[in-house]
């Protein structure tokens, strides 16, 4: 997935910091996920992790942050847990059963996604997280208001959009980014707008790793 945000952007951590929230429902899909394993020494260690983590106030976020955790379950299970047998679409298949409301949360639409469809659900992640990203900056936040009320409906997730059309939204969404930068480069400069944006790359590379 990370070949697919490079090649949309072209050019570690998050700026912005979380902040904690009850125990919810992100908790209790990464306790079923810890459940399919075997009782080894790593797996306590992630419940562990678990239990003290807090999750952002920023929904977004939040569910970034849950995605990294659950591609880092996914892969202990599937390839080091010595009781796990499965693949992981058919992991993924039984998320869409036992939690069908993280399975719809638009950071995984690229699990039960192809092609270009993909690369679209993709997209829009990266600038929905950025957007949030430079609105969270005082300096930047009016400009990343607009730009969210002019993106709104190309940034909603629709699968029945054909392959022409699909292409086109990309092609548009690239193209609205980097209008976006060279507003932010005519704003506040360029040391500004690239250091904030390359803050966000390099975070939202990381949650797909």
């Amino acid at each position: 997935m990370n070949s697919v945000i490079n090649r949309f952007l072209k050019k570690n951590e998050s700026i912005v910091a979380t902040e904690p929230l009850e125990r919810d429902s992100r908790h209790e899909f990464l306790d079923f996920l810890i459940s399919l394993g075997s009782r080894t020494s790593q797996l306590r260690q992630y419940r562990a992790q678990v239990e003290e983590f807090t999750f952002s106030r920023q929904e977004l976020v939040a569910d970034l942050q849950l995605l990294k955790m659950y591609l880092e379950l996914e892969g202990y299970l599937l390839y080091k847990d010595p009781r796990y047998i499965g693949t992981s679409d058919k992991l993924r298949a039984m998320i869409q059963i036992e939690f069908p409301v993280i399975a719809q949360k638009e950071v995984f639409a690229p699990f039960y996604t192809n092609g270009k469809n993909r690369e679209l659900a993709l997209t829009r992640n990266f600038i929905s997280y950025t957007l949030q990203q430079i609105k969270n900056n005082e300096q930047s936040k009016d400009h990343a208001n607009r730009w969210l009320r002019f993106l709104s409906l190309k940034l909603q997730h629709q699968t029945e959009l054909d392959l022409v059309s699909q292409i086109n939204t990309i092609r548009e969404l690239r193209e609205n980014y980097h209008e976006m930068s060279n507003e932010l480069v005519d704003a506040f400069g360029s040391e500004f707008a690239a250091e904030l944006q390359g803050s966000c790359y390099r975070s939202f590379k990381e949650y797909y790793q």
